[in-house]
């Protein structure tokens, strides 16, 4: 008979990231890039993992260590530069913004999170949005 092992911290990861949050900003920092190819088409896939922070508000703490996960396409790369900015990337002499994205990790600002849905199932997800920098911790 074969056996089946999951850890309980993959269990609580996927159960955490089916939850909902209430649609507001919260402090986060960058704790992970991936680069993958697309499911549709190959094209690539730049992934980065929100982890939730401590800003000293007991609403928002009550997420700290929750994560949210947004993925940017190669074609459409201009969707990042609200996340470079508030990171304080500044464009180069010629206009263009030249950023190694695993640089990003470690870094930390504040992500919007509001309601969105599930392209394949259409269930309601927590979808980051906006970004800005991290405002000061109460």
């Amino acid at each position: 008979m074969a056996r089946i092992k999951i850890s309980k911290e993959k269990i609580d990861s996927f159960t955490q990231s089916r939850s909902l949050v209430d649609p507001a900003w919260y402090g986060c920092r960058i704790s992970k890039h991936e680069i993958r190819p697309s499911k549709k088409d190959k094209s690539t896939t730049y992934r980065f993992t929100f982890t939730v922070i401590p800003k000293g508000n007991p609403e928002h703490d009550a997420n700290v260590g929750r994560q949210f996960l947004k993925v940017f396409s190669e074609k459409f790369l201009e969707a990042m530069g609200p996340m470079l900015e508030a990171l304080g990337a500044k464009a180069g002499a010629d206009g263009n913004y030249d950023v190694d994205p695993d640089a990003c990790v470690g870094k930390e600002l504040d992500v919007y999170v509001k309601r969105g849905r599930n392209a394949d199932n259409d269930e309601p997800t927590n979808e980051v949005s906006d970004f800005k920098p991290l405002e000061k911790r109460a």
